[in-house]
Formats: C-alpha cells, sequence, structure tokens
C-alpha cells in the first residue's frame, strides 16, 4: 500500500518503521528541522507532501502522526482521501485543556476541579 507520512517531529517515529517493515510503499515528510535526519537510511523522505498526493491517491493512506495542522486533514478527507488522524476538533481538545475539560463536563465525566 501507498502511505504519505506526514509529522511535525516524528512523534510517530515506530508506526513508521512499522509500515516500512511491513512492506508498504512510504514516504516521509517531516516538517520539523530538528528531527529531519531520524530514520535517515530507512526511511524515503521527502521536502513537501502536498506534491505527493497524486502519488499516494486516493486508493493510499494519508497518516498525520500529531496535531496542529488545523482542517488539512479535514479537507483531504472531503477530497476523498483515506485520512488517519486527528481533525479540527482533535486538535482544539489536545491544544486546549479547559476545553477538553470541558467536553468532559459535558458528556458527563467527571473531572478533578
Amino acid at each position: 500500500m501507498r502511505i504519505l507520512f506526514i509529522s511535525k517531529e516524528l512523534i510517530g517515529g515506530s508506526v513508521l518503521q512499522a509500515l516500512i517493515s511491513e512492506g508498504n510503499d512510504v514516504k516521509v515528510y517531516i516538517e520539523n528541522i530538528d528531527w529531519k535526519s531520524c530514520l535517515d537510511g530507512i526511511a524515503h523522505k521527502i521536502d513537501a507532501w502536498e506534491p505527493e498526493l497524486s502519488w499516494v491517491g486516493k486508493s493510499g493512506l494519508i497518516v498525520f502522526d500529531d496535531v496542529g495542522w488545523n482542517n488539512t486533514q479535514d479537507v483531504l478527507r472531503r477530497e476523498g482521501y483515506s485520512v488517519f488522524g486527528g481533525n479540527m476538533e482533535s486538535d482544539a481538545l489536545e491544544l486546549n485543556r479547559q476545553h477538553f475539560q470541558d467536553v468532559l463536563s459535558a458528556s458527563g465525566v467527571k473531572i478533578l476541579p
């Protein structure tokens, strides 16, 4: 399977390694320059992920391993791509702890004050 793995700091590096080990055709984009050398010689790295959309196609899989991509995943899903990863709401839950607590409370989950 063709997989486009999109990351900021490669927090899902072990997942990436597993996808490669399983024989998938994987390309990885790492946004943070401090992490770009990780998995040198193991992963096929790319400098920009957007041009690779035609490569992965709608029969492939796009993986986002972290928050902070705003509505990018939602847009790709609406365009017909298979996307594993968050969305605007999951970003809001992760990046705004008060919002997360409010959602839990509204859902009936007891939270610490």
